[in-house]
């Protein structure tokens, strides 16, 4: 880990930097672009948008024991369940 990122918030799907201090020091993030905030991902980390959620709970459960290599297409109950609820405009849920 560079010092940069030690002392700024990064988007944990696309690696972009985000306004804010990094997830392991508390506290929010923010995208740069929309000034809206970034919500955490359901494995840790803040995520810019709803495909870096995904994106970044996918990569978290395929290098996980024991994970089953057909089972890329979909993310776990929990994280799905994550996903939905950080990005309700994407369900329908606004």
């Amino acid at each position: 880990m560079t010092a940069e990122n030690e002392e700024t918030a990064v988007c944990r799907g696309c690696g972009r930097k985000l306004n804010g201090k990094p997830y392991h020091m508390g506290g929010h993030a923010y995208d740069p672009e929309t000034k809206k905030r970034c919500p955490s991902n359901f494995y840790g980390g803040y995520v810019c948008s709803h495909n870096c959620d995904v994106r970044a709970a996918r990569e978290h459960e395929n290098s996980m024991p024991g994970h089953g290599y057909d089972q890329t297409a979909r993310l776990s109950c929990y994280s799905q369940k994550s996903v939905e609820a950080n990005w309700p405009e994407y369900y329908g849920r606004d």
